[in-house]
């Protein structure tokens, strides 16, 4: 009987296993822009995207543009026959200087996790 009991917990530890890594890998986070150069009088429109309804956002760093905008869409559509839903809160910015710049990633919260994706790099040309 205690090698039943073994093998029902092996079974039960690979399944949750199993479980917890297809819904940690079914979490996207993503930080984007429509383009990577911009002229200095242009909108620039910085999209934080994700899988999941996010708890609350840690913005990063924006020292070098003006936030003109900033509204919350939710995003429905069909895969495979299910429902998938996808978070976007975009920001509309205008950069206050010529220049390159990397866009590091907010902390976005989870359940009590932090989640980060990758920074991006955008480059401002013009004069001031």
């Amino acid at each position: 009987m205690g090698t039943n009991r073994k093998k029902i917990a092996l079974i039960v530890t690979v399944f949750l296993f199993y479980l917890i890594s297809s819904t940690t890998s079914a979490q996207s986070i993503e930080v984007a822009t429509d383009k990577t150069g911009y002229k200095l009088d242009e909108t620039i429109k910085l999209k934080y995207i994700s899988s999941i309804k996010i708890d609350s956002i840690k913005q990063g760093n924006l020292d070098n543009f003006e936030i003109i905008k900033k509204p919350v869409s939710i995003d429905q559509y069909y895969e495979n026959g299910k429902i998938v839903s996808k978070y976007v809160r975009s920001f509309f910015l205008k950069a206050k200087k010529p220049g390159p710049f990397l866009i590091d990633s907010p902390e976005f919260y989870f359940k009590g996790n932090v989640l980060r994706s990758k920074p991006i790099k955008i480059t401002i040309t013009g004069v001031l």
